[in-house]
């Protein structure tokens, strides 16, 4: 299977007929930075053969130069593997597909089907989404946004919104913000919005480290910094939400292609 560019060809089609049907974005809500997200959830026996994979077609980009193919990739606690790269527009998901299409032409048909085709036999499943940088929602987003900042222990949390409960979870989002900026947190963490392809209303937090054991202990230190008030906007965040998961893993830089910031550094 042409793993990127076919998928990335059909998240371009459907979202065209979303946009024929209304905006992806609210026309209230503020300009943010999209992100376009490939995931493949893969066996876990087929882990080394995945990451294999993977490993050729970043080197297959090095080799043909196609500098225009960029993206960063991370892999989770629960073997999904993310590739991820920030897009201004609906355009830029359309260069991206025909990136891949100027990499098979350089490469060869057979040799880039063959290539995408040690792919198949690693995950069930694999899908694209994009979800919407909201800098009012978030606390320091540049925090750890950098692979050279060297904080590549990443932290995600996923909060399934009850539909119709949306202001209310962006209302309470602000106050975990102007708390962060009370204590004077020198963490961050960025809040990421469902634009297309995953389930319902959803707000993604993104947190970063050093490593597993440096933000946990950060965390229980912020805990204790927020005191009684953390703990009363939880219990209040909790009532807007109809399912919460969390995953742990590691950004990738061998597994990356030329990546880039998902915030610029100030």
């Amino acid at each position: 299977m042409q793993r990127f560019n076919l998928a990335l060809l059909a998240l371009l089609i459907t979202l065209c007929l979303c946009l024929a049907a209304g905006p992806v974005q609210a026309q209230d809500a503020p300009k943010s930075q999209l992100l376009s997200v490939h995931e493949d959830n893969v066996i876990p026996s087929k882990v080394e053969e995945y990451e294999k994979a993977a490993l050729g077609l970043v080197d297959a980009i090095k080799k043909n130069k196609v500098s225009s193919i960029s993206y960063t990739a991370a892999s989770m606690d629960d073997y999904t593997y993310i590739y991820f790269t920030p897009v201004e527009n609906l355009g830029a998901v359309d260069k991206m597909n025909a990136s891949f299409g100027e990499l098979q032409e350089k490469m060869g048909k057979d040799a880039f089907g063959a290539m995408m085709k040690s792919f198949d036999a690693c995950y069930p499943t694999h899908g694209n989404y994009l979800v919407r940088l909201r800098p009012d929602l978030s606390y320091k987003p540049e925090y750890g946004a950098q692979i050279s900042d060297g904080l590549n222990f990443r932290h995600w949390d996923y909060y399934h919104i009850h539909p119709g409960m949306e202001d209310e979870a962006e209302a309470i989002a602000k106050e975990w913000v102007a708390l962060n900026e009370k204590i004077k947190s020198p963490e961050g963490y960025r809040l990421y919005m469902n634009s297309f392809g995953l389930e319902g209303p959803l707000f993604l937090v993104v947190q970063s480290g050093k490593s597993a054991a440096d933000f946990y202990t950060r965390s229980e230190a912020w805990m204790k910094r927020a005191g009684d008030a953390g703990q009363a906007l939880k219990k209040r965040t909790m009532k807007v939400v109809r399912k919460f998961e969390s995953k742990d893993g590691m950004i990738r830089p061998e597994l990356s292609a030329s990546p880039q910031p998902v915030v610029k550094s100030k």
